[in-house]
């Protein structure tokens, strides 16, 4: 009985001590590109826009929205595991679908001195936010 009772302890202990992960970010800035078919060329990255935007990676359903005036909502098909480093950072990668059933890789790049963007890559247009851990 003992051992029994001490095995629903367990159960009861890891069941509550599971929790949901969920990465929660506030945009201060949003810059983008755009890719022009008639030249073949990106266009440089716009100025910084000033944003109040909240970000949430929900690594539990698979989902990242972004809460701009017009939600965006990415259901996550492919992640790549391995990430990708370099001497200032490292890149983590989501391969998405988006509302629209658009295909775009969402990218969170965290950089060592503390520098987190999100990057929204789309095959015509790129979008960026400078983002603050919640």
């Amino acid at each position: 009985m003992k051992k029994y009772f001490l095995s629903v302890l367990i159960a009861i202990g890891c069941v509550a001590g599971a929790y949901a992960e969920v990465g929660k970010f506030q945009a201060t800035s949003a810059a983008y590109k755009l890719y022009n078919y008639n030249s073949r060329r990106w266009s440089g990255w716009s100025d910084w826009t000033p944003t109040n935007i909240l970000v949430v990676v929900d690594y539990d359903i698979d989902r990242v929205t972004i809460y701009s005036k017009n939600i965006q909502e990415y259901d996550v098909y492919a992640t790549d595991s391995t990430g990708a480093r370099d001497s200032n950072g490292e890149t983590e990668t989501f391969s998405c679908v988006d509302q629209d059933g658009k295909r775009c890789d969402i990218r969170i790049r965290r950089q060592y001195d503390g520098a987190v963007q999100i990057y929204v890559d789309y095959s015509d247009a790129s979008l960026v936010y400078n983002v603050e851990p919640r």
